[in-house]
């Protein structure tokens, strides 16, 4: 006797299965291209002021982190393992 959690598959015919169903590769973990970030943030831009939480930061923040986390967040990518844990700037966005 199948399972009642067993998934039912109609084919073509009309036919119900209790086959399993074809196995794939999720694309979020077996992707076949890179994400192409650059090219991406030349449609999507941040909105200053699009969330309350913006005017949380103040208007000196990124005078108050480290300077080592505002230069962390102007690069183009983060250094392995050097993710900064702070909220990013305004200005850096």
């Amino acid at each position: 006797m199948a399972s009642p959690f067993t998934p039912t598959f109609i084919s073509s015919s009309g036919a119900a299965t209790t086959t399993a169903a074809p196995s794939s590769t999720n694309p979020l973990t077996h992707p076949k291209t890179k994400p192409d970030f650059a090219r991406l943030l030349t449609k999507v831009r941040v909105k200053p002021g699009y969330t309350p939480y913006d005017s949380l930061l103040g208007p000196e923040y990124a005078k108050m982190i480290p300077q080592r986390v505002v230069q962390a967040f102007m690069k183009d990518k983060f250094e392995f393992g050097q993710v900064p844990d702070w909220v990013p700037p305004l200005e850096v966005r």
